[in-house]
């Protein structure tokens, strides 16, 4: 498995690739739409970079939970009975398939992960895709190779229950934190929503850091 400075890295590489495209785009184009295009996305690549190490834990929460998804629906939908009776030939034939609807390469590679490391979603006991905590033991390998914090089942489930239920900073914080750990404010491998672009979650923030510089001189 990589380190989370080999994935900030692999990130910042390609970055940093795709922004002298643009670059290069808007010098070359005679078009107005064409150059706003490449200067709209010039300026997006500038903010990954800015926020690189926020990019990465996305990255790494995004491609974790994405590899449970499809290994879920492969399951669920197709290789019920292979997934059960040989793992490590429904990780060869199903997962580490390219020709696969299922196949998790992308997201793997991302990783750096090796097979050994796919042994957090092998069927055992109470643990596989049909119960609740299906994906855990391995979001907490890759937590624990990472250093990362991606919420476990049911955590984001419960967080927006709170955030609904009390509508107060701390949960609305608590609430943007964990989504940004599960890799949710993502919608593509270089596409990132940061929580420092965030007006609603700063403000939250501000608002706590007030409260208790008050509570501190009280």
């Amino acid at each position: 498995m990589k380190t989370f400075d080999d994935v900030k890295k692999d990130i910042l590489n390609e970055v940093v690739f795709l922004r002298s495209n643009y670059v290069n785009l808007d010098k070359d184009s005679n078009d107005k739409n064409v150059k706003n295009s490449a200067i709209r996305y010039t300026q997006m690549c500038d903010d990954d970079i800015d926020n690189i190490d926020e990019a990465t834990v996305i990255t790494i929460g995004r491609s974790t939970n994405q590899i449970i998804e499809l290994t879920t629906l492969a399951v669920k939908h197709d290789y019920y009975g292979l997934y059960f009776k040989d793992f490590d030939k429904f990780c060869d034939e199903i997962l580490l398939n390219r020709k696969s609807r299922y196949c998790i390469l992308d997201y793997y590679n991302k990783l750096g992960l090796d097979k050994n490391d796919l042994l957090g979603l092998k069927p055992y006991d109470n643990y596989h895709p049909d119960r609740f905590n299906f994906g855990d033991d391995f979001r907490k390998v890759v937590n624990l190779s990472f250093g990362t914090s991606i919420p476990m089942a049911g955590e984001l489930v419960k967080a927006q229950k709170e955030y609904e239920d009390c509508l107060d900073d701390k949960s609305f914080i608590r609430l943007c934190e964990l989504r940004r750990d599960a890799g949710k404010n993502s919608s593509g491998p270089y596409s990132f929503a940061f929580l420092s672009n965030n007006e609603r979650y700063q403000q939250a923030k501000y608002n706590i850091s007030k409260l208790n510089k008050k509570e501190i001189n009280n």
